[in-house]
């Protein structure tokens, strides 16, 4: 998922958006939080479906802020993606999940309610905060979403790791 694109480099950002399951991932909300910034020409929003697996990379690197979901309060396989890829992901993601990932999440929370705001202030601020947030995401996802990780707590639990 690593890609060399660039990110928030464009005078308008390109939004992905590409829920599994619109009702799970919080699509209308996301819509309408999107609307008002579409219309003032901030944003260039794209709703993602029905695309092949085997697309979906590209789709991601030709992103710059990938919406996840907003519903569950959690994190999916496309923020893991997106952060992969070093775009900025911005989600719902509750503090007792937040609470549970290791070394900090850095998707940038926004309910269905702040979207239209955080987005506004990511856009708004230079976009330095966005940067900051993709580069330490395509960190995240190498270090806790490559494999190794759960390797090694399967592999405690199961007391198969020699000392």
């Amino acid at each position: 998922w690593a890609t060399a694109a660039p990110v928030l480099e464009r005078d308008v950002p390109v939004v992905v958006h590409a829920p599994s399951r619109q009702s799970l991932k919080g699509t209308a909300a996301v819509e309408s939080a999107i609307a008002p910034l579409m219309a003032e020409g901030l944003v260039d929003y794209r709703l993602v479906e029905g695309v092949a697996p085997a697309e979906m990379p590209s789709v991601i690197a030709g992103a710059d802020i990938v919406l996840d979901q907003f519903a569950l309060g959690s994190y999916g396989v496309l923020a893991v993606q997106a952060m992969a890829a070093g775009r900025v992901v911005v989600g719902h993601v509750t503090e007792t999940v937040r609470g549970r990932c290791p070394g900090g999440l850095p998707i940038v929370e926004a309910t269905p309610d702040t979207l239209t705001a955080v987005l506004r202030h990511l856009i708004a601020t230079g976009r330095g905060e966005g940067t900051a947030a993709a580069k330490a995401g395509a960190a995240y996802a190498g270090q806790v979403h490559d494999g190794r990780l759960a390797a090694g707590i399967l592999a405690d639990g199961l007391g198969l790791r020699r000392s």
